[in-house]
């Protein structure tokens, strides 16, 4: 068999059901995709390849997947991060005024960049960072990111969606030059997340996909926001889901903590196509719901530990986000 690329001599680590570790092994690679795993005896005797590759001394493994972390952190991370909540501000500040596309396009090229030199492959990307600076007031900024993406040659999961309730909410573009204010509703944020989803989910052989997100609700949001807020807030975390159930897309949401799940299972969120990122603090129950539901949670053990903060994951990505499948 004429392949184009034999990595041999590794101990490869395959990840088949068996778990089978392989001293001494050997992947072959055709038309980028592998079509043999052995021992470097048996499958030498098997191919021809146009490139043999030696890993003696070395392990082979799959891609590494990274199910947490937020689109833009790669090139603001550092920016103000001794100052308290300064950075959150930051964040704030560039992703909905001072992010053109060519800002999501570059920050997208060296977070998959950055993921590959670690050997992270595909990756869950939020397109912003918490709950009040998605960039989805046009689809110009998604596109942007995965084109930088697709040019690097990994594979994303890009989560869009709304903000929070209240809105409109306030953005800027920048395309003559000088920034250009303007309110971004509900609607629009959907509208846009529609498009995105349209225009790029499973395209490029499968590497991109679209996720859909609606903020955590948690006891702080009912306590705090007006009824009428709250009320809206509920609704509009429905009508994400739901509209995620209808074209088959993962839904996520990213900072559950200390009775939030119970709310979320409440409102209908939870389900086998749920990905929860943090989820610390929970209570018995909640893991429960968890379990009964197939929900999967991203843990985030090292952006956790940066910090003590109910949200400290947002801070600590970093641009890759540190996260770890869930259960």
């Amino acid at each position: 068999m004429q392949v184009d690329t034999l990595l041999t001599g590794g101990t490869v680590v395959t990840m088949d059901p068996q778990r089978r570790v392989i001293d001494a092994g050997a992947v072959a690679v055709a038309a980028g995709k592998i079509v043999a795993i052995g021992t470097a005896h048996e499958i030498g005797a098997q191919v021809q390849a146009a490139e043999v590759i030696e890993c003696a001394g070395k392990i082979i493994i799959p891609g590494l997947i990274d199910v947490h972390a937020h689109a833009g952190h790669g090139l603001i991370k550092s920016i103000g991060m001794h100052g308290d909540d300064r950075w959150e501000d930051i964040c704030g500040e560039v992703y909905t005024q001072a992010s053109p596309p060519e800002f999501w396009y570059a920050e997208a090229r060296l977070a998959a960049l950055e993921r590959l030199r670690f050997g992270v492959t595909t990756g869950v990307s939020l397109l912003g960072g918490g709950d009040t600076i998605m960039r989805t007031d046009d689809p110009a900024y998604a596109a942007a990111h995965c084109r930088g993406v697709v040019e690097v040659g990994t594979r994303s999961m890009v989560a869009v969606g709304p903000t929070r309730a209240p809105h409109p909410r306030l953005y800027a573009d920048w395309e003559t030059g000088e920034p250009r204010h303007y309110e971004v509703s509900f609607e629009q944020q959907m509208q846009t997340s529609r498009e995105i989803v349209q225009a790029w989910h499973d395209t490029h052989e499968g590497r991109i996909q679209i996720a859909m997100l609606y903020p955590v609700l948690r006891d702080e949001h009912e306590e705090e926001m007006p009824p009428a807020d709250y009320a809206t807030a509920c609704q509009q975390a429905q009508l994400v889901r739901a509209y995620a159930r209808e074209r088959g897309l993962v839904f996520t949401q990213d900072g559950h903590w200390r009775g939030s799940i119970r709310r979320a299972e409440k409102l209908g969120l939870l389900g086998a196509e749920t990905l929860l990122s943090h989820c610390i603090d929970l209570h018995a129950d909640e893991i429960d719901l968890v379990a009964a539901s197939d929900t999967k949670i991203a843990h985030n053990p090292s952006a956790n530990a940066f910090d003590h903060g109910p949200l400290s994951g947002d801070r600590a990505d970093g641009g890759r986000g540190n996260g770890c499948a869930g259960i």
